[in-house]
């Protein structure tokens, strides 16, 4: 059996460019850039500055002990239940 155009063929894939290497396309100096919002940066600012605040006001506490301590310190039951029903609507 004799087949034709296999020759051809051959010559095909010979000038195709399999093979071949591939050219690297030249570096870009460019490079990803990220902005922030004003009201980004002053939550970041923010942040940072509640990170100084301790988490307990130690002058406060000595207060409210010293006042126990002496029997001094009341406690306002109709005021701290506004408040605690003001906060369950989400009035503040």
């Amino acid at each position: 059996m004799n087949i034709n155009g296999v020759g051809r063929m051959m010559e095909v894939y010979a000038g195709n460019s399999y093979g071949k290497s591939v050219q690297e396309s030249p570096k870009t100096a460019k490079r990803d850039e990220l902005q922030l919002s004003s009201s980004a940066k002053f939550h970041q600012i923010a942040m940072a500055e509640l990170k100084n605040v301790p988490d307990v006001r130690e002058d406060k506490v000595a207060a409210i002990k010293a006042s126990i301590e002496s029997g001094t310190y009341s406690v306002d039951s109709k005021a701290i239940a506004e408040k605690m029903y003001k906060m369950s609507k989400g009035i503040y």
